[in-house]
């Protein structure tokens, strides 16, 4: 997160980011710095993200995710059944790293699925591992 700071007439950007050196930059209005100091955090995310992703399957995130935050739940039992199932069901789609992931794949989900279970379930399902996908972005 950037924070701001005022040098005389001028603002100063200063982000700190865990894991990256600390890096700043003077601008003559804080409008420019705020701009700029989005850009490069949305730049720095973007980066680390990819180089993540490259290495993590959806099977994996899955794993992990029912190791870590699913234990902790009531449903716990319900959500880890529906999540192994997906894994077993769908290895194709699991087996994938996450950024190779298409919409092509998610569709070709719901049409299988859609022969089997109603469009109720899909989105039952579909919700099941959503979670799953915020818990990889609190991870970094």
């Amino acid at each position: 997160m950037a924070t701001f700071e005022r040098v005389g007439k001028k603002w100063k950007a200063v982000i700190r980011r865990k894991g990256y050196p600390k890096r700043t930059k003077t601008f003559d209005t804080k409008r420019d710095a705020n701009a700029w100091a989005v850009t490069f955090e949305n730049n720095l995310l973007q980066n680390s993200n990819e180089n993540i992703l490259k290495n993590i399957t959806l099977e994996v995130l899955i794993q992990r995710y029912l190791a870590e935050e699913t234990i902790k739940k009531k449903t716990a039992s319900n959500e880890s059944l529906t999540l192994k199932k997906f894994i077993r069901d769908f290895s194709y789609i699991a087996k994938k790293n996450i950024n190779e992931i298409s919409a092509l794949d998610v569709a070709q989900w719901k049409e299988e699925r859609e022969k089997i279970v109603k469009n109720s379930t899909i989105n039952r399902e579909w919700a099941g591992l959503r979670p799953c996908a915020t818990f990889f972005f609190f991870l970094q």
